[in-house]
């Protein structure tokens, strides 16, 4: 071995090294292997967490959908929950229309 030489043992040793040397290349993919493992995992967690609260919001939008167009507490399924709210907006749309209308033919008879 010339004395200009490393020894694969010393390249490991040094933080610098020659990525044409295959320990020194194997090393190295290790380390980025590992980072990568970690930021995916931490980007799951948090996705996890996020799917977690997005959830927890919808479901207590639909609790209180429920008790605003259920206000006896009768068990209604969430497809049958929209329908429900459906009717109401038109019954509500309706009731608005009519006033409308009174507001309209009373203004006119003064």
């Amino acid at each position: 071995m010339a004395p200009f030489e490393l020894s694969s043992l010393e390249l490991l040793l040094k933080q610098r090294c020659d990525f044409s040397n295959p320990l020194c290349r194997n090393r190295v993919s290790m380390k980025n292997t590992k980072c990568r493992r970690r930021m995916l995992m931490k980007r799951r967690a948090r996705s996890d967490r996020s799917n977690i609260r997005a959830r927890n919001a919808i479901e207590r939008k639909v609790r209180i959908l429920k008790k605003l167009i259920n206000p006896k507490g009768e068990f209604m399924g969430v497809e049958r929950l929209f329908m429900e709210t459906a009717d109401y907006i038109v019954a509500l749309q309706m009731r608005v229309k009519v006033m409308q209308i009174m507001v309209n033919v009373l203004a006119g008879s003064e």
